[in-house]
């Protein structure tokens, strides 16, 4: 549910090769959940259980921080918000200069 960590624990008779992954990689991986001491660890159990993921679209070039995102529609409001209440004035102003 990715809302905690854990250890990805291969054993010896999986016949997993390691040297075929590197840091950073994004893989999916399946097995079985084992907890040692306050650690959770993932044990796959065959090579099949492993697969790269490749990922074209970075997420943190699509991102915006939320602050920058905020400020700009908070000004836009505020420029709307003026642009309505002269436009209103405008039109009040010519309703009673026309009575």
């Amino acid at each position: 549910d990715k809302s905690d960590k854990a250890e990805v624990y291969i054993k010896p008779n999986t016949k997993i090769n390691t040297g075929t992954f590197t840091q950073g990689d994004n893989l999916k991986v399946t097995g079985i959940l084992s907890q040692n001491n306050d650690v959770l660890r993932l044990l796959p159990r065959s090579p099949e259980d492993i697969k790269k993921q490749i990922i074209t679209n970075p997420e943190v070039s699509t991102k915006i921080p939320p602050n920058k995102l905020g400020n700009s529609v908070l000004k836009y409001l505020i420029a709307t918000a003026i642009f309505l209440a002269l436009g209103l004035a405008v039109v009040i102003r010519k309703s009673r200069t026309q009575k």
